[in-house]
């Protein structure tokens, strides 16, 4: 799975500065997301990547669409993960949760 995203390298006035930028496209949000958020990054099939990267011709705006539904699987997580220092115990939890048939890891019903 690819974002779709671009990067530029900008150059300081003093020509010797360079401060590499990327930014990740977004598209309105699939069903699965519209549950968090009305946006969502484009993810780029592999199949489209040579379009994306300009290997061959077609027109990029087919490509801005959000992914079908059922492609995106969502979980419920602690809010602590929206905190710049989370304690490493919350990530190591969901880690382990998630590779677990515990049931506790259930995904969320977009529908």
């Amino acid at each position: 799975m690819a974002l779709a995203a671009l990067w530029d390298v900008f150059h300081g006035p003093d020509g010797q500065q360079e401060i590499r930028t990327f930014a990740i496209i977004t598209t309105h949000a699939n069903a699965a997301m519209k549950l968090i958020h009305d946006r969502m990054p484009v993810i780029v099939d592999s199949k489209d990547w040579p379009v994306w990267l300009g290997e061959q011709d077609c027109e990029l705006s087919s490509l801005l669409a959000p992914p079908p539904d059922g492609l995106l699987r969502v979980w419920p997580i602690s809010r602590q993960v929206n905190r710049l220092r989370i304690p490493a115990q919350i990530v190591h939890q969901f880690q382990s949760e998630s590779s677990s048939d515990s049931g506790a890891n259930r995904p969320l019903n977009p529908g």
